[in-house]
C-alpha cells in the first residue's frame, strides 16, 4: 500500500514538473514562432518592389531604397499606375508601350495626354512637387557663377532656368540651376553646362561640362518625394544633339545619400 502510495505522488510531482516544462518551454517556441512570422511579413514590405515612369526614357524599379532599371513588360503587367501630366494628377490608368507611352482607363480605352509624365505604382509612396517657380539666373546667381565657375558671357545661353523650391522642407527655398551655352556661333572653348544645386546656401554641383565636353544641355523635368524623405529627389532631362533631327535624351535621378545627392 505504501508503495502504490508512493508511486502515486511520484506520477503526480512528474505531471507538475511536465506542465510546469510545457507552459515554460512551450509559450517560448510559441514567442520564437510568432516573432519569426512577424519579421518575414516586414522582410515582405521591406523588399515589395514599386516602380516608376519618367517619360518614355526610364523605366525604373524601386527596392530597399535603390533604383534599377525595370523592362517595359514589367510595366505592362501593373493593373494601373498613379499617372502625372506635367506635374499635376492625371489619374489611374494602365501603360502600354508604343512610340510613347499609352494610357487606358479601366475599360480598356485610349486615354489622350499632352506635357511630360511621370507614373509610380500605385503603393509607391511618391509625392510629385509641383509648387515651384521657374525663372532665368538674376544678379546674384551671376556674380558666383563668374567667380567660382569662370563663366565668362551669359549673352549666348542655350539654357537658362532656374527652380525655386524647398528641397530639404525646413520652410526656405533652395535653387536648382541649369545653364548652359552651346551655341555654334561661339568658340568651343567657351562651351559650357552645369547643374547646380544651391542648399541652404551651399553649392553642389552635380555636373559641370567645359569646352569639348560639354556636350549636352539639362532640364529639370520634375522633382519627387521618395518615402517621405527629408530631402526631395530631382529629374533631369538630358538631351545630346539638341539641334539634330534626332536629339539623344534621356533622364537622370538625382536622390539624397550620404549627406550628397547622387545617382543610383
Amino acid at each position: 500500500m505504501k508503495k502504490f502510495k508512493g508511486l502515486i505522488i511520484l506520477l503526480i510531482i512528474l505531471g507538475i514538473y511536465g506542465l510546469v516544462l510545457f507552459f515554460t518551454f512551450g509559450n517560448k517556441d510559441n514567442n520564437s514562432s510568432g516573432n519569426t512570422n512577424n519579421n518575414t511579413v516586414n522582410n515582405k514590405t521591406d523588399n515589395k518592389t514599386e516602380y516608376l515612369v519618367i517619360g518614355n526614357t526610364s523605366n525604373l524599379k524601386y527596392n530597399n531604397g535603390v533604383f534599377t532599371k525595370s523592362g517595359k513588360y514589367e510595366i505592362e503587367r501593373l493593373d494601373s499606375l498613379k499617372v502625372y501630366v506635367n506635374n499635376k494628377y492625371y489619374g489611374d490608368y494602365k501603360l502600354k508601350s508604343g512610340e510613347n507611352w499609352n494610357l487606358f482607363d479601366n475599360k480598356d480605352e485610349f486615354v489622350n495626354y499632352n506635357g511630360s509624365l511621370i507614373a509610380f505604382s500605385n503603393t509607391f509612396n511618391v509625392k510629385v512637387r509641383s509648387n515651384y517657380k521657374v525663372r532665368e539666373i538674376n544678379e546674384k546667381d551671376k556674380v558666383f557663377l563668374i567667380n567660382d565657375y569662370n563663366i565668362s558671357s551669359f549673352s549666348n545661353l542655350t539654357t537658362n532656368e532656374v527652380i525655386d523650391i524647398d528641397l530639404d522642407n525646413n520652410g526656405v527655398n533652395d535653387e536648382i540651376i541649369c545653364i548652359s551655352s552651346l551655341d555654334d556661333s561661339i568658340d568651343v572653348k567657351n562651351y559650357f553646362s552645369l547643374v547646380i544645386i544651391v542648399l541652404n546656401e551651399e553649392r553642389i554641383t552635380l555636373i559641370e561640362e567645359k569646352e569639348d565636353k560639354a556636350i549636352h544641355i539639362y532640364s529639370v523635368y520634375g522633382v519627387l518625394n521618395i518615402d517621405n524623405n527629408d530631402h526631395d529627389s530631382i529629374i533631369l532631362t538630358q538631351t545630346e544633339g539638341y539641334i539634330s533631327e534626332k536629339p539623344i535624351v534621356s533622364n537622370l535621378i538625382y536622390n539624397y545619400k550620404n549627406d550628397k545627392y547622387m545617382i543610383d
